[in-house]
């Protein structure tokens, strides 16, 4: 039986249809559209669906997303297949409907898919966020999501996606003003730093590059979106405070924390690496490192660090280098601060950080500003004062970008000016 354009299926056993999934560029580097084919009675409907997938994570032979555990966001591309292949087929199996209408319908359903209440689009997001592990979950389900459900409480305005675009700055300064004045920190008081402000607004804007990504909203900039960052000053010990920890009589875990903190002061490793020795390379006068932070190819992108006399002086002390598990981080920290403070690392140190809109001055006692990352900063600033150029130490630090590079150097006023005074 020959059917009309205008009255494709009066009964499913007069139509003959099937429907297609493919990708608009199989051969792509990066996320590519997924398009649909739909034939009925020989009369063709194509289009494009309302998301992206990479070209690695696509079955063609099944037509749906690759199954991995541990991936989500490709679980849900597979549910919106099926519902899509559901929702065509429910139509052309029903009675008494137009091509014109199929096409129709199938353009609404398309727009209707995509969500447009920004918290079921922050939902789906989460979900997406799951897979890269709690810290950062937690930066976005939990601390993101309180500052603007905050928000909205306070001002009494919902917020959606045009909120944020650059046409409307009045409700990005509102914002920024609730984040810096009114919002709950992490020490119960009111108002955050510009750097958690800045952690905020960072985090919002990964947001918002993902729902353009996935073709949830019509792309805008989000340039006047600013980042901004407070440089908070950091520590790092002298020389001859280097040489009280050495000195200083330890036994079992805290010796083992003390050398390792040493370790890093004379490589400039990080925390990562300098707990994690026995993966180093080491040959009589060079360590050879691969950086496990930088992920990068231990064959083409290794450092080489030369072993110095103190860092010798530790090795030689052991059988089996110490190590330590990521975990114990906060442990390593919070031990490293008592060991410094019984060596004596006790002078004052003025901190400056703007929080909750004002200015603030607070005095430390050095110990209590050590932690694993003065290790870098330590090793960058001592070389760096001993007259070692900065592109030689970026070869030892790692350190990619001179920019980078020189906010580890950590030079007060009085060394500076000692250091420089021939220059005058």
């Amino acid at each position: 039986m020959r059917l009309q354009k205008s009255n494709i299926a009066n009964h499913i056993r007069d139509v003959d249809y099937s429907l297609r999934f493919f990708l608009k560029d199989p051969l792509s580097s990066c996320e590519t559209s997924v398009l649909y084919s739909l034939s009925v009675n020989q009369l063709r409907i194509r289009g494009s669906l309302s998301f992206k997938i990479y070209p690695i994570d696509w079955d063609q032979t099944k037509q749906e997303a690759v199954h991995r555990k541990k991936r989500p966001e490709l679980k849900q591309i597979n549910r919106q297949l099926q519902h899509f292949k559901k929702y065509v087929f429910s139509i052309i199996e029903s009675n008494n409907f137009s091509f014109n209408e199929l096409k129709n319908n199938i353009k609404s359903y398309n727009q209707s898919v995509k969500p447009s209440s920004f918290w079921e689009l922050f939902n789906l997001f989460i979900e997406y966020k799951k897979i890269e592990g709690k810290s950062t979950l937690k930066d976005y389900d939990q601390t993101l999501r309180r500052h603007l459900e905050q928000f909205e409480l306070k001002n009494g305005v919902q917020v959606s996606l045009d909120f944020f675009k650059n046409s409307n700055l009045e409700f990005y300064n509102l914002l920024r003003d609730f984040l810096k004045n009114h919002t709950y920190n992490h020490k119960s008081g009111v108002g955050l730093s510009i750097n958690s402000i800045g952690k905020q607004i960072k985090n919002l804007r990964v947001f918002l590059n993902w729902c353009f990504d996935q073709q949830r909203s019509e792309r805008f900039s989000t340039k006047h979106l600013q980042i901004e960052k407070e440089y908070k000053e950091s520590v790092y010990l002298t020389e001859e405070e280097l040489i009280k920890l050495v000195e200083l009589p330890l036994t079992g875990k805290e010796k083992i924390y003390r050398d390792l903190f040493l370790i890093g002061c004379e490589t400039g490793m990080r925390f990562s690496d300098f707990t994690s020795l026995n993966e180093v390379i080491i040959d009589e006068t060079s360590l050879l490192v691969n950086p496990k932070k930088t992920r990068t190819s231990l064959k083409n992108n290794h450092l080489v660090i030369p072993i110095s006399t103190r860092l010798n002086t530790i090795l030689k002390q052991y059988k089996e280098l110490p190590t330590l598990k990521p975990s114990k981080l906060n442990e390593f920290n919070v031990s490293i601060k008592a060991i410094c403070f019984k060596a004596g690392i006790t002078n004052e140190v003025e901190q400056h950080t703007q929080e909750g809109g004002a200015l603030t001055k607070v005095t430390f006692k050095k110990y209590e500003l050590i932690s694993s990352h003065t290790c870098r900063r330590t090793f960058c600033t001592l070389k760096f004062l001993a007259g070692m150029p900065s592109h030689a130490i970026m070869k030892f630090s790692g350190h990619t970008t001179e920019a980078n590079f020189l906010r580890y150097l950590k030079l007060d006023n009085k060394i500076t000016a000692e250091k420089y005074r021939d220059f005058f």
